[in-house]
């Protein structure tokens, strides 16, 4: 990664022809000294077991970081991408310095974070990662119900959320089914089919582990095949949303197939692999279709276009220069304490409903680059800096510590339900490369918190009732003994 963003450097210091990206440079070469430093740091250091996610966000900075600058540089041979004005000269500067400094501060607020709970939890980690006892709570029974119930009321209010041919068409034509902020019911809907795709997989993936410890490791390949086919399920339940989601989900598929089998063929990461590239370059064909109509090269035209778009998907400093300059002419959209607070209230259920939505932050950006149907998001940076220009970088320290934090919690924990919830929050805690802050909060609130707290509500539960069950049997031993 270092070597490639070395290469990057070079490739647009003097491969760049346009003059809004003279100093673009500054990105893949302070990459490359904050990367190598922080490597060094990191092989120095006892840390707790690092795990997928902190790998996933490894790899997001580093296509924020290198792979844009560079798709940048190449696209602008052939197209000229870019929603909106371009930013001013200064603000274009001052992005790239803005993104480099930020850069730094998150590698070492992962580093940090690592050594925070590598030192405060090892006694922890060693005691409890390193054991799985069955007879602790699997929480099997009550993530069934829940899915018993939830998908029943999808099944009988909005069966489109769980039908396969919708998922499939939304991944094709890349419109999602969205939150609908004007419609609690739909947004309670959406909510319920969220939750409910991935409690299926979790619950697939718990009885797997649990069929193939009781019949100790036998059976391989037909358990193999189980948990491949769980992997492709999980993958088509997230065709309706982004084409990272459906990456991530084939990625976390690999991950728990991998940890409960202890070993998966190399031949089936290709083909996996393989196969799902075919589908993603279909979608990303059907998408840029505009593209291809009046082009002569249609290769090059969708490539170029797919390129020119990694400024859009991981923040680029073309997004950031845009949020700079709105922050100038922040007097003309009334960005205040209230946008402030309705960034976070606007993606809470029920309360959404009561926020002005035209006060937001991500509506404000997208209106100021002439969009109207709220398809561009804000950087993570930009949005800091507009809130705190002497700080900026506060949302993308909690984010990457999170992301530490999430990641140790899975290395941690030796439940699947437990281990794939963190895991999915941490995936988007490390999409602040290319997410809004409301995008994350969002999946915080309708998502993650309500599933933790009913596993968490059913831990209590258990741990109660075996209290009271040792108790009785104290109880029964002590009468026994008497007799």
């Amino acid at each position: 990664m270092s070597f490639f963003s070395l290469f990057t450097f070079f490739y647009c210091l003097y491969n760049n022809s346009n003059n809004l990206y003279q100093y673009l440079f500054i990105i893949p070469l302070i990459y490359s000294i904050a990367n190598i430093t922080f490597t060094v740091f990191l092989i120095r250091t006892e840390t707790y077991g690092l795990n997928i996610i902190f790998y996933v966000a490894y790899v997001l900075i580093f296509i924020r970081y290198v792979l844009t600058p560079f798709f940048t540089i190449f696209s602008g041979k052939f197209i000229f991408w870019g929603w909106g004005p371009n930013p001013l000269k200064e603000s274009m500067l001052f992005a790239e310095i803005l993104m480099s400094l930020e850069l730094i501060i998150i590698y070492c607020t992962q580093y940090f974070s690592i050594k925070y709970y590598s030192k405060r939890y090892r006694n922890v980690f060693n005691n409890q990662a390193k054991s799985f006892t069955k007879n602790n709570c699997d929480h099997l029974l009550v993530l069934s119900v829940y899915a018993l119930f939830s998908g029943t009321l999808i099944l009988c209010f909005q069966p489109s959320l769980l039908s396969i041919g919708s998922l499939i068409k939304n991944g094709i034509t890349n419109t999602p089914n969205m939150f609908t902020v004007n419609n609690n019911l739909y947004g309670a809907f959406t909510i319920l089919s969220d939750t409910f795709k991935k409690v299926i997989v979790i619950i697939l993936f718990i009885l797997l582990q649990k069929s193939y410890i009781k019949n100790k490791g036998h059976l391989y390949y037909f358990y193999l095949f189980w948990g491949i086919s769980i992997v492709l399920l999980s993958v088509l339940l997230n065709m309706g949303y982004t084409r990272l989601k459906i990456i991530f989900a084939l990625v976390l598929g690999l991950y728990f197939t991998r940890y409960i089998l202890g070993k998966i063929p190399l031949t089936i990461y290709v083909v996996l692999s393989m196969g799902l590239i075919i589908p993603v370059i279909l979608i990303s064909i059907n998408k840029f279709s505009y593209a291809l109509s009046s082009s002569t090269s249609p290769v090059t035209s969708v490539i170029a276009t797919m390129s020119g778009q990694f400024q859009d998907y991981f923040s680029g400093p073309r997004l950031v220069g845009q949020m700079i300059d709105m922050k100038k002419y922040g007097s003309l959209f009334n960005i205040n304490i209230s946008t402030f607070i309705n960034d976070f209230t606007g993606s809470v259920p029920f309360i959404s409903n009561y926020v002005n939505q035209e006060n937001r932050i991500n509506y404000y950006f997208n209106i100021f680059n002439g969009m109207s149907n709220q398809s561009l998001i804000a950087p993570i940076s930009g949005i800091g800096y507009v809130y705190f220009p002497a700080f900026p970088f506060l949302f993308s320290i909690i984010f990457e510590h999170y992301v530490i934090k999430l990641d140790f919690l899975m290395t941690r924990s030796n439940k699947i339900s437990y281990k794939y919830i963190y895991a999915y929050m941490g995936y988007f805690c490390s999409m602040c490369m290319g997410y809004s802050t409301q995008n994350i909060y969002a999946e915080f609130i309708s998502d993650f918190i309500p599933l933790i707290i009913l596993l968490k509500l059913n831990d209590v539960t258990f741990k109660a009732r075996m209290g009271e069950n040792k108790g009785k049997f104290l109880i029964d031993m002590n009468n026994t003994k008497n007799n």
